[in-house]
């Protein structure tokens, strides 16, 4: 059934004139048919997109794959916002840190290997922290704030999703990620951990893939699900009118 957002475990997060929209990079050549340009592509042509990234967890060499080939084309530049929840949240930091994606895979093996020979319940906080620590540069609070946008989950009352977007140190970051990541129990064998004060969990609980409030001039704070004004938005519902349209076409061709 086809929805307003199409979500997947990589996508993007576009901007063209309103709401932030949400699709997946395997939609890209379903979506240009009869003329219509995907707003996936719109976005990036008009410099106002976005990527966001979701849990991923040991799927995150699907990832780096994706950071790679979006570099490679020029799509995702040095200046593109960020997003990412959970696992999602390494990959966000590390691109607004500058890290290389081969220094991220090849920490990643590291914590694999790790898990692989010592095992995951109750101690994975401890071997994602030392790999935070060894990748991200001294000064990977300054490059993220305002670029990188961190999601974690607060649990009091009730979960509420809460984006972290400037920070004050790189402890503070380095928090923030492992917060971002952190699994009820399997991470270091509690429910929750104190991050600024709250009781919060894995940023994928509350919003698995993490959508901005993002101007055309930059990154702001927010927690997701702006508006835009009534026109631009009527305009985007008449378009995912007709792309839905043809999705439902081709997928009733084929049954």
């Amino acid at each position: 059934m086809y929805s307003r957002s199409i979500r997947a475990n990589s996508c993007f997060s576009c901007i063209s004139g309103g709401p932030i929209r949400t699709f997946s990079s395997s939609s890209l050549e379903s979506f240009q048919t009869n003329g219509l340009k995907h707003p996936a592509l719109q976005a990036s042509d008009e410099k106002r997109i976005a990527f966001s990234f979701s849990g991923a967890g040991f799927l995150m060499p699907y990832f780096i794959g994706v950071v790679r080939a979006l570099t490679r084309h020029g799509i995702l530049t040095d200046s593109s916002p960020v997003a990412g929840a959970s696992a999602g949240s390494l990959i966000a930091a590390s691109i607004a840190s500058g890290v290389s994606m081969e220094h991220l895979m090849s920490s990643f093996l590291q914590v694999a290997a790790d898990c692989r020979a010592n095992g995951v319940h109750g101690r994975l906080r401890g071997v994602v922290a030392r790999q935070i620590q060894f990748v991200l540069p001294p000064d990977a609070h300054v490059l993220c704030s305002r670029r990188a946008h961190v999601v974690v989950t607060d649990t009091w009352p009730l979960p509420r999703v809460r984006m972290i977007s400037e920070f004050t140190s790189r402890d503070d970051l380095c928090a923030a990620l492992l917060t971002s990541c952190h699994i009820p129990f399997i991470f270091d064998g509690n429910y929750a951990v104190d991050f600024r004060g709250r009781s919060s969990m894995d940023g994928g609980v509350s919003m698995l893939i993490p959508s901005l409030k993002i101007r055309a001039e930059g990154a702001g704070e927010g927690d997701g699900g702006g508006e835009g004004d009534g026109a631009a938005k009527a305009q985007e519902e008449r378009r995912d009118e007709q792309l839905g349209g043809q999705l439902r076409g081709q997928v009733e061709g084929q049954v």
